[in-house]
């Protein structure tokens, strides 16, 4: 999904505006505690359909944003009241603008690139079902400081759905048969109820076929010109009715209504020879899906375990503690969360486990990664947008007294973003810039540093000065 977002216009209730433009490359964000560097972060993802996090500054200063966005290509503005459950869409090529609800923003966007809104069956197709939506997917695209060292990606949720949900917005991009194309499915559905109508019916176009063509060659052509025929004369009789009896008038009437319904019984059974033939090809794509399910289900783990040999890979060139590339990856059958396992030693590690706070922020962080590595291996799996947003990555890291860490990290993440992932946009928001040098994108870097007590370098909202 090629996203690319270009810069957000914040409106304050003071009448003050600003402006922030992003970098396709990367934008840096750095400064002091409480300049506001999260909650920029935070209104983007809010003028894409997210939920607003209320500090005080954003319930005081905020009145409205509008995102300029490119989707493959193709601008648009995104435009959002402060705590509106609306978004304004400026399609700008074709200058038409509409408004649809928070709730809605996910079909808008597939639709821009031609994807399927898509559900999650929770047991029985029939049965309960809940939409993916681009937040579920944004869970891998924007790493929440307040969630960097506390949440999986929401596999540890309490709640099974939400739970279910992760997991397969996880394996969405592997495993096709979770996934359902719900017009399909309701196309399904829909036909098989109205041929149960005409069934119920009865055999109506063979009792036509009897009375009126009395051949082999019957059709629904035929049928219909016989019908037409009989009315004819039946109005042509009634035209010159003084000649009749009011007896054989009303026959006339009764064989006239008979004909009407005849016609529309007819016109029944086309339709249902119409659908019985729609069905059976749907239900021959349905049985030519779960004949190719071995070859897809093999081709799922085949994704899976790439999926894993880059998670190694990123943790290793991080030199994430306790990890070697001899490592084993697995998925905890409860949890569907990863685990390293080593062959010659007696330990496993889980985000879980880890304990420190600076180690599950990297492990998150690495997943990430991985999963974006994999994306830029896969384009078929299409429904992952093209940006990467890291807010805090050093947020329980002391780029002093954790050095090693801290450069080991940066370097191997802007090699990466020079090199494999080039065509992927990378926010990261940090307490301090790290050195950039001999990097592809240090022409197009957007260095953006904010802070509360520098009018060179002001807060996101400039005149707020607390409650």
């Amino acid at each position: 999904m090629k996203f690319l977002i270009r810069n957000i216009h914040i409106f304050s209730t003071d009448g003050e505006e600003s402006i922030f433009n992003f970098s396709e490359s990367l934008t840096f964000i750095y400064g002091n505690v409480g300049a506001g560097k999260s909650t920029l972060i935070n209104l983007i993802m809010y003028g894409l359909g997210g939920n607003l996090i209320c500090t005080p500054a954003v319930k005081k200063c905020l009145k409205a944003v509008q995102l300029e966005v490119a989707l493959n290509g193709r601008p648009f503005r995104f435009f959002r009241m402060a705590n509106s459950s609306r978004i304004q869409i400026d399609d700008v090529l074709r200058s038409q603008k509409i408004s649809i609800p928070q709730n809605q923003i996910s079909s808008f966007l597939y639709n821009q690139f031609s994807l399927p809104d898509l559900y999650l069956a929770l047991g029985n197709i029939e049965d309960k079902k809940i939409k993916l939506s681009f937040a579920n997917f944004c869970w891998f695209s924007y790493l929440k400081q307040s969630e960097m060292d506390s949440s999986f990606f929401h596999l540890d949720s309490d709640s099974v759905y939400k739970q279910n949900a992760a997991i397969n917005v996880l394996f969405s991009f592997f495993e096709s048969g979770f996934l359902i194309d719900q017009k399909a499915n309701q196309q399904y559905r829909e036909l098989k109820r109205r041929i149960r109508r005409f069934e119920e019916g009865g055999d109506v176009f063979k009792y036509l076929e009897n009375i009126f063509c009395n051949n082999d060659n019957s059709s629904e052509t035929s049928i219909g010109a016989a019908i037409m025929r009989q009315k004819q004369q039946i109005a042509n009789a009634l035209s010159n009715s003084t000649h009749y009896s009011r007896d054989d008038v009303s026959d006339l009437l009764n064989m006239q209504k008979q004909l009407d319904q005849l016609e529309l019984k007819a016109a029944f059974e086309v339709k249902r020879d119409r659908y019985y033939k729609k069905l059976t090809s749907l239900q021959r794509k349905m049985d030519e899906s779960a004949n190719n399910a071995p070859i897809k289900q093999s081709e799922s783990n085949s994704n899976v375990q790439q999926l894993y040999s880059l998670f190694l890979d990123c943790l290793v060139n991080i030199g994430f503690q306790g990890v070697s590339k001899f490592d084993i990856v697995r998925m905890d059958a409860k949890t569907y969360m990863p685990i390293l396992t080593n062959p010659y030693e007696n330990r496993e590690v889980s985000f879980e486990n880890l304990g420190s706070g600076g180690k599950k922020t990297m492990f998150k962080i690495c997943f990430a990664l991985a999963v974006h590595r994999l994306q830029h291996l896969k384009p078929e799996y299409n429904y992952l947008p093209s940006f990467l947003i890291i807010d805090t990555p050093m947020k329980n890291i002391s780029e002093r007294e954790d050095s090693v860490m801290y450069d080991k990290f940066y370097h191997y993440l802007f090699e990466l973003f020079s090199t494999e992932l080039a065509d992927t946009q990378l926010f990261v928001v940090d307490k301090e810039k790290h050195d950039l040098a001999d990097y592809r994108f240090c022409e197009d870097v957007v260095l953006m540093r904010m802070t509360c007590d520098d009018w060179m370098n002001p807060p996101l909202f400039k005149n707020y000065k607390g409650l």
